[in-house]
Formats: C-alpha cells, sequence, structure tokens
C-alpha cells in the first residue's frame, strides 16, 4: 500500500477524534445523548485503531514503525523464517484477512504482556514443529497454532479435558494414537502430540479443501462444521461464520490464528520487539527397562528432579511407567554416559522398586500393605484405585519394595 494512502488513513483518523463534532459527541450530557451514537462512534474508532494496526502505523502503543528501519535480532530470523513484509501477507491470502482478523490483531497487541509470553515459549518447540509440518509437506506457519490453543504449554489443561499443546481430547488423541493412561499421557508429549496434530490437519485440509476450514473442524469438530456447510450452502469457513451454525468461540479461533501467525511470523512489525525466546531443550535419551524412580533417575544422573520432569511432561506420576518396558527416557545433555556408569554399579535386583502382586481372595489393600510394610496410599497411589480403593480377586497390582528401595536409596546416596 504506498505511504499517500496511509498517510490519508492517519489523516482521517486524526481527523475524526480530534473533531469537534466528535468531542462534543463523546462530552454530550447523559439526557442529550444516544447510546446508538455513541456506540457507533466507538466501533468507528476501533474499526480505524484496528486498520492502522494492520498497516503497522500504530504497532503497539500509539508508536508508528517505518518499514525500513525494523530491527529483528538473530533469534526472531531463525524462528520466524522469511521475516519481510510477504510473509505475513501469505498468511493473509492462505487463509484470508477481514475485519475479525483485525479485531483479533488489536486484541493480542493490546495485551502485550501474556501474547509475548506465549511467543517466548514457543522458543522451546516451534522450530521442531514446524520441521515435522515441513516434512509431511504441510504449511510451517501451522506450528503456530498452540498460540492459541495452549499458549505453548505442554500440561496446559482444560476444563473439557483437553490437554497438551494441541490440546486433544482424550477420544480424539487415541484415535489419532497417543496412548493415554494412569501413567503417561501422550498429549503431553511435544513430539508425538505434534506429529498427530500433522496426521489430524492433513486429514482435516484433505477432507474440506480449505485451511480455515480445517481449522474451523479441528476446534469444533468435524460434524458440526459439516453440518453448517450443508446447511449454507457453501464451502467456505467465512460464509458459516457468518450465521448462527457454528459456536462464536469456532468463530473467534479461526480468525485468531491467523493474527497470532501473522504476529509471530514477524514480531517486531506489530510491536514486540524484546522478545526473549526461550532456547530449544538439549537432552540425551536412555532406555529404562523397569519402573524406576525419578528420585532415583535424578540421582544417577547427577541432575535434580525438576529436570527429569521438565523434559517428560508425558509422564504423569513418580516414576517410568511400569507397564512399558524399554521406555525412551530424556535426561539432560552430558548426563546419558553419568547416568549409564551409576546404573551399571548397582546390582539388578536392587534396582527392583516395585513388583506385581496378584490379588488373592480376601486381600484387601490394607492387608497386602501391612504384609510388605508399605503404606495404603502409596498402593492406592500407584494403581491408581480412587477412594475406595477397591481390587477384585486376581487382578494384578503394582507393589513396592521397601526393603529394596531403602538399601538402594543409602546405596544411591553414598
Amino acid at each position: 500500500m504506498s505511504n499517500i494512502l496511509k498517510l490519508l488513513l492517519i489523516s482521517i483518523f486524526l481527523v475524526v477524534t480530534s473533531s469537534p463534532a466528535y468531542s462534543s459527541k463523546i462530552d454530550m450530557e447523559k439526557g442529550r445523548k444516544s447510546s446508538a451514537d455513541e456506540k457507533r462512534i466507538t466501533h468507528r474508532k476501533k474499526k480505524l485503531l484496528s486498520s492502522l494496526l494492520f498497516l503497522n502505523l500504530l504497532p503497539h502503543k500509539g508508536k508508528a514503525v517505518s518499514r525500513n528501519t525494523l530491527s529483528l535480532t538473530d533469534t526472531d530470523r531463525t524462528l520466524s523464517g522469511s521475516f519481510n513484509v510477504r510473509a505475513v501477507e501469505n498468511i493473509y491470502k492462505k487463509y484470508g484477512f477481514n475485519k475479525e482478523v483485525q479485531l483479533s490483531l488489536h486484541k493480542f497487541s493490546r495485551r502485550d504482556y501474556d501474547f509475548q509470553q506465549r511467543l517466548e515459549l514457543s522458543g522451546k518447540y516451534v522450530k521442531q514443529m514446524a520441521g515435522i509440518f515441513s516434512e509431511k509437506g504441510l504449511p510451517k506457519e501451522l506450528a503456530w497454532l498452540p498460540l492459541v490453543e495452549s499458549g505453548f504449554n505442554p500440561r496446559a489443561y482444560s476444563h473439557r479435558r483437553a490437554a497438551g499443546l494441541w490440546q486433544f481430547m482424550p477420544r480424539t488423541a487415541r484415535q489419532l494414537g497417543l496412548k493415554i493412561d494412569w501413567w503417561v499421557d501422550e498429549r503431553r508429549d511435544p513430539v508425538k502430540s505434534t506429529e498427530a496434530a500433522a496426521r489430524y490437519l492433513q486429514y482435516l485440509y484433505e477432507r474440506f479443501g480449505s485451511w480455515p476450514l480445517a481449522l474451523a473442524a479441528y476446534n469444533a469438530g468435524e460434524g458440526r462444521v459439516n453440518n453448517a456447510l450443508d446447511k449454507v450452502g457453501e464451502n467456505d469457513f467465512w460464509s458459516i461464520s457468518a450465521t448462527q451454525h457454528i459456536r462464536k468461540e469456532t468463530k473467534d479461533y479461526v480468525p485468531s490464528y491467523i493474527a497470532a501467525a501473522a504476529i509471530a511470523t514477524h514480531p517486531a512489525r506489530f510491536g514486540f520487539r524484546r522478545i526473549d525466546y526461550r532456547k530449544p531443550p538439549k537432552f540425551d535419551e536412555v532406555v529404562i527397562n523397569r519402573p524406576m524412580d525419578f528420585d532415583v533417575i535424578a540421582r544417577l544422573a547427577d541432575v535434580s528432579v525438576s529436570e527429569i520432569r521438565e523434559l517428560n511432561p508425558e509422564l504423569r506420576r513418580w516414576c517410568t511407567p511400569p507397564n512399558a518396558l524399554n521406555y525412551k527416557l530424556k535426561v539432560p545433555e552430558g548426563a546419558r554416559d553419568r547416568f549409564l556408569t551409576n546404573m551399571a554399579e548397582i546390582r539388578g535386583d536392587e534396582l527392583e522398586l516395585a513388583s506385581f502382586y496378584t490379588v488373592k481372595k480376601g486381600d484387601t489393600v490394607d492387608k497386602i500393605a501391612k504384609n510388605i510394610g508399605s503404606s495404603i496410599q502409596d498402593i492406592v497411589d500407584r494403581n491408581g484405585l480412587g477412594r475406595k480403593a477397591a481390587i477384585m480377586t486376581g487382578k494384578k497390582i503394582l507393589v513396592p519394595l521397601e526393603a529394596q528401595w531403602s538399601r538402594f536409596l543409602k546405596q544411591v546416596m553414598h
């Protein structure tokens, strides 16, 4: 857009907001002004602000940014790829641009602290995510979808039971091959969940034929979007968005993603200049062939328990899954050899910190706990038994081996 047109829009904005007529309407006594006039003026002002924001003349706190004086850090360039104007324009061409997108741009720019935090956290994951989408022939900018889903928090959990970076519902996650049980929730695994998201988004795009519709179906479900399209008789997201056939959440979801992706692609253009991107985690992998407590793993690797948890967000409990042999566990970079060396010095039987017990007739959790010298709560927690702690004859439950546990911890600590 030419500089002349930009200046014209600025002039219009200044004239409208500073004119006597405008001021008199705002300052009008309550008895003389109409709510309709006030709403119309406020709406007009917001619309002008959003237009100027899109043109990057008022990107943040009312400060103009010259297209020729943008200063991006190396991190910005690495994360955003092509950072010129065309990159943002290509997103608008692919997904759409209208007043709803403008309002989302305005919303994110005005709530700058919250959105900046999301951008900073994205540094841990987005480069790897973009690589996964690229390998599957999908648009790289889809890696920014967690900005509006989870804020790039792998432990995000909604009241509807959606979880992880991509906020999958349990049923959808299992259909996509993600494991969810008492021990593990792979919706929180950054790599596995992103691979599942790529498969699902590719399927939705092939079904609906456009990315806005695919994104709407990702949010609302295939059935709702399909029903809305049938009622409207159009195959276009913006057509069904103008009706009552889809929820407001979905109407806002697609423009929110478009705005978030545009800002993330070129943050400085929208006023986000000092983004402290979190660095991608560096780690090694070790194979755990038996259940092992995080505390023990941390001691063997000479790292903190919090580091182990941070690198393995998919693990829901205090140890590696007892029902998964040869589990690949992430440890901080450089800790693998130390872990394996220390582990080799421990006898195999001393690593057996838990075992399976077959419930016999007449057994109760209280009785089993007393027999093995454990606590009731420990057995309940290890097996997810719930409040009543009910067990059935013949069922296998996991019980701690307290003597081995105590001896092992003493040896590790010394």
